[in-house]
Parts: structure tokens; C-alpha cells; sequence
């Protein structure tokens, strides 16, 4: 989905290919994505790494490309650069390498479609079970997806979702931000 920006915060985002701004939590999977930055000040700033276990099998790497230092993305981990303000947007690139078709988790993608809907790509051999609720934890739909099937789930109103992903060897939730 789109990213919203806002005046007085540091903003992190992912540009498409048509140079728009994106959020970062919808990009289900990649071969190297750009990520923007935009400062709200002059300073040092810190980007902190949380990645979900399907990421477990890959390797992440995280590009400054106005420093041309590379970072390997780890879970707790960290990068620290400093920026400025009206500094260009296009400083990051993040690239992934490893076999994530090893991980069951990986290989089922969530992610938010046309307005309103919500993509389910089971691409495991398992079925699974696929739960929506909203941030207050409120269940709004839950349906079952077949193995190497794939479902949609329309008429949701613009807002975050948790999606919970369950089958025999995968127990997973994940955001997906409807615009």
C-alpha cells in the first residue's frame, strides 16, 4: 500500500518502480527492493532490525548507498548512519540472498491487493488456516486455504489487519495494511 507521510518524523519507506512511496510492511517478497529516507532533521539516526522466522533461511543485506557500506540484516540488529534534512530520498537498497523455498512459512504470501482485499498465495504442500482480525483483536473472517491454492478476501474497509497463518508446521501473524 501506499505510504502516508507525515511533517516532523523521520520516514522510512520503499519506492516503487514509478518513483511513489510505499509502506515497508507490504513488500511480501523481493529480489533487491530501493528504500527511501527522508529526515525530518539534521542527525543520526538508527534503523533497528525485527524479522519475522520465515526470514530464517535467507540472508538480508541492507546497502547505505550514499556511503557504500553494506550491513547484513539480523534479527535484534542495527544500522546507524547520519542524514540530513532534504538530503535525496534514495539511500537504501536491500537485498536478499538463501533459499527461502526451504521454509513452509515463506512460502505463503499475504499481502494487500485492489482496494479492499487481501491476497492469500498458499505455495506450501500443507492446507492452511487463515484467520483476519483487526488491531483490537476483533475476528472478522477465517477461511481455509489449499495446498498450491490461492484465496482473496474482499470488502475490507482501509485499515491494519493481523493475519494469522496456521497449518501443521507453520503458526505465523502478519500485517497487511488495506488502502
Amino acid at each position: 500500500g501506499r505510504k502516508m507521510t507525515e511533517g516532523g518524523i523521520a520516514q522510512l519507506y520503499v519506492t516503487g518502480s514509478d518513483n511513489s512511496k510505499l509502506q515497508v510492511a507490504t513488500v511480501p517478497t523481493f529480489e533487491s527492493i530501493m528504500l527511501g529516507f527522508e529526515a525530518d532533521v539534521d542527525g543520526k539516526y538508527t534503523i533497528e532490525f525485527a524479522l519475522s522466522d520465515h526470514w530464517t533461511t535467507e540472508e538480508l543485506y541492507l546497502r547505505d548507498l550514499a556511503t557504500g557500506t553494506s550491513e547484513r540484516v539480523a534479527k535484534g540488529g542495527s544500522y546507524t548512519f547520519q542524514a540530513k534534512k532534504g538530503d535525496s530520498g534514495t539511500r537504501f537498497s536491500l537485498s536478499a540472498s538463501g533459499t527461502p523455498g526451504e521454509d513452509e512459512s515463506a512460502k505463503i504470501v499475504v499481502q494487500a491487493t485492489d482496494e479492499g482485499k487481501i491476497a492469500i498465495s498458499n505455495n506450501s504442500n500443507r492446507n492452511c488456516t487463515i484467520s483476519i482480525s483487526n488491531t483490537a483483536g476483533k475476528l472478522l473472517q477465517s477461511l481455509e486455504v489449499k495446498a498450491g491454492d490461492g484465496d482473496e478476501v474482499e470488502s475490507l474497509p482501509k485499515g491494519s489487519y493481523v493475519v494469522r497463518i496456521q497449518n501443521a508446521v507453520v503458526s505465523d501473524a502478519r500485517k497487511v495494511i488495506v488502502d
